[in-house]
């Protein structure tokens, strides 16, 4: 893992080794990182050891969370009230636990092969970008398409549909007390999406 000052300067390399009993307990992969910075905390998906850890934030303190977790599920935080969530790929599944890894609770479930999920803390939303399954002459085609939910799960609709493979998703919240419906406010690595 990586870090640098916000301008690209003082690049500094962080050592993570993980406890005994790790798969590959030599070394972690990390991905899909999310920061408690006032608890000092990094969080991230370990998928070379199919688990979510946490470590301090000079990479120290290697903790694997109790939650089983295979190579692209992915995990958000909601520091304020102190939950995490996260994207079950294997099962269709979203659900919240506490911070340690406790607490898990299913939200959604029979959803299409998820891909990254994002919260707005301010208009207490989650957004998750899902498979979108379209037939066009004849031939069955997968898309993308972009849905959003209250944070409790309820409320569940799509935004977006018919978009090319996206890999990510982005919330601008800064100042904004409701995204909906302004799709400008909502940013992915689909380049094109904003003329949807």
């Amino acid at each position: 893992m990586t870090r640098a000052d916000f301008d690209g300067s003082n690049i500094e390399d962080i050592t993570i080794l993980p406890v005994d009993g790790g798969v590959f307990n030599i070394r972690v992969d990390a991905e899909d990182i999310q920061l408690d910075v006032k608890a000092g905390k990094i969080y991230f998906q370990d998928s070379l050891n199919d688990n979510i850890a946490r470590v301090d934030m000079d990479g120290s303190n290697y903790e694997n969370l109790p939650l089983n977790m295979i190579h692209h599920d992915k995990i958000a935080l909601d520091l304020q009230n102190r939950k995490m969530y996260s994207t079950r790929i294997s099962h269709g599944q979203i659900r919240t636990t506490s911070l340690d890894g406790n607490n898990k609770e299913t939200i959604l479930e029979e959803l299409s092969y998820l891909n990254n999920i994002a919260l707005d803390l301010h208009s207490h939303k989650m957004y998750w970008v899902e498979r979108d399954t379209q037939k066009h002459n004849g031939k069955i085609i997968h898309k993308s398409k972009i849905r959003r939910a209250n944070l409790d799960g309820s409320n569940v609709t799509t935004i977006l549909t018919g978009l090319n493979t996206v890999r990510g998703i982005a919330l601008d919240t800064e100042g904004v007390y409701d995204v909906s419906p302004d799709t400008n406010k909502l940013t992915t690595t689909w380049a094109n999406m904003k003329s949807q």
